[in-house]
């Protein structure tokens, strides 16, 4: 039977350490944000409360000393620490799905971060180049149709930088919202170096081993049939003497296969589970490869318009199509990057407590 409450202390006195170390920062970075979200989040509260409520019932029980009946010695410590055990796994799951939520605000912001920055070098290149076309203008070393293109091209671009940096100030409202901060707070940088996908994959099996140990509806199920076995044993003499024989082992052997049903069902969920999972995550970390592919072709393409450009054989139409699409691969790779690193996160909860992918 799982100990869910050494495991909640445990998991408390690391998260306040770390987030003590981080002092007042204007700086976040996405465990920060996961650990404030948790701290906040009125559900673990609640969640929570109901864990210390049940302790508070079921925790005489745990160390009986001085009965005499083995319901009393074995099986209520028992049953008492299946009912914490429930309680507190419960309330790990709630953490680890606000942990993911948080985790999805902050990928989303930063994807949103990216293309401002990338915009935003764009634009002030654009800004320079309309600069320099006034002043050929003036000195007839450019056609009106030209400075107005160019001119053009910046307003449009400095339209498209507004309606990221809006996309992009949302985000950060909704992760002050997340972890329970002033709307309005801003932060002079959001780390993302530690937000990189594991190099190697791990093998399917090891997910699925993992989670048939750890997680939730996997442990309580054998919990609970353990809870069963004692509590038929303690009631056996009792029971085989107030009714017929055939209909008591009828019915200790239905609520002992009900029980082995409940721990067969949990597990090939579980296992279903992790291996659509991981199914995706291999999707996702090819498409993250892929992208670095066609990252590398739009490169190529750009520089080549450009030398034409410089050479007079490629227009400036042309010019800025080739490096709006390299901007869009570079965010695509960004993309895509991060991505395969949430669903790895994903699968790590998965084949640890939970939740599951698929919840």
């Amino acid at each position: 039977m799982k100990k869910y409450i050494v495991g909640i202390s445990a998991a408390l006195i690391m998260v306040f350490g770390a987030y003590t170390a981080y002092g007042a920062e204007d700086s976040l970075d996405i465990e920060k944000v996961a650990i404030k979200a948790i701290q906040y989040s009125t559900e673990v509260k609640a969640k929570a409360s109901a864990a210390d409520l049940t302790l508070d019932r079921y925790g005489k029980d745990l160390h009986v000393t001085n009965a005499w009946s083995a319901s009393s010695v074995i099986y209520a410590p028992l049953n008492a620490q299946y009912q914490i055990d429930l309680s507190y796994g419960d309330l790990q799951i709630t953490e680890s799905s606000v942990r993911l939520s948080a985790y999805q605000h902050y990928i989303t912001m930063l994807k949103n971060k990216y293309k401002v920055e990338l915009q935003q070098k764009f634009v002030d290149k654009l800004t320079i180049e309309n600069e320099d076309a006034e002043n050929k203008l003036k000195s007839g070393g450019i056609s009106e149709y030209d400075a107005g293109m160019i001119a053009a091209n910046l307003a449009k671009e400095r339209i498209t930088l507004k309606k990221y940096q809006r996309s992009y100030d949302a985000d950060v409202i909704n992760l002050n919202k997340v972890m329970g901060e002033p709307v309005l707070n801003k932060y002079a940088n959001f780390i993302d170096q530690n937000i990189k996908p594991s190099a190697t994959l791990r093998p399917l099996e090891d997910y699925i081993q993992a989670g048939l140990a750890s997680r939730y509806e996997v442990t309580s199920a054998e919990s609970s049939l353990e809870v069963t076995k004692v509590r038929q044993a303690i009631e056996a003499p009792d029971k085989s003497q107030s009714m017929p024989l055939d209909y008591y082992q009828a019915t200790t052997q239905y609520d002992l296969a009900q029980g082995q049903n409940e721990i067969a069902k949990a597990r090939i969920q579980v296992e279903l589970d992790l291996t659509s999972g991981y199914s995706e995550l291999e999707s996702r970390l090819r498409t993250w490869e892929n992208t670095k592919i066609l990252l590398e072709s739009a490169q190529s393409d750009y520089d080549l318009v450009k030398q034409n450009y410089d050479l007079g054989r490629a227009g400036k139409d042309e010019l800025i199509t080739a490096e709006k699409d390299y901007m869009e691969a570079q965010i695509q790779v960004k993309n895509a990057e991060l991505d395969a690193w949430l669903f790895q996160m994903k699968m790590e909860l998965a084949s640890g407590i939970g939740p599951g992918i698929s919840q």
